[in-house]
């Protein structure tokens, strides 16, 4: 379902991180149009539970974008490893 410029002030996004053991994790989000980044910025994720699971729920704020075709693009890393993840979105006038 596409968002409404003018009428819809956020995007709210869910994800879940399974940890394994070592280092704490890191995570960045990205905010991307035509394959091109707008904004890049680092996000803070919950505390793991005892499973050592992070259901993260967060939202950006879209008022400010045109309407057109983005993507958010999610990747977390822990020690050398890391996982991204991409999720195309649409705003119409």
């Amino acid at each position: 379902t596409p968002l409404k410029a003018g009428v819809d002030k956020e995007l709210p996004f869910y994800f879940t991180v399974y940890l394994g053991p070592g280092d704490s994790p890191k995570a960045m989000l990205e905010l991307l149009q035509n394959a091109r980044p707008l904004a890049k910025v680092p996000l803070g994720l919950d505390a793991p539970d005892e499973t050592r699971r992070i259901q993260q729920v967060s939202r950006i704020p879209i008022d400010a974008l045109s309407p057109g075709s983005y993507e958010l693009r999610v990747t977390v890393h822990q020690g050398p490893t890391g996982i991204s993840h991409t999720t195309p979105f649409r705003i119409i006038g």
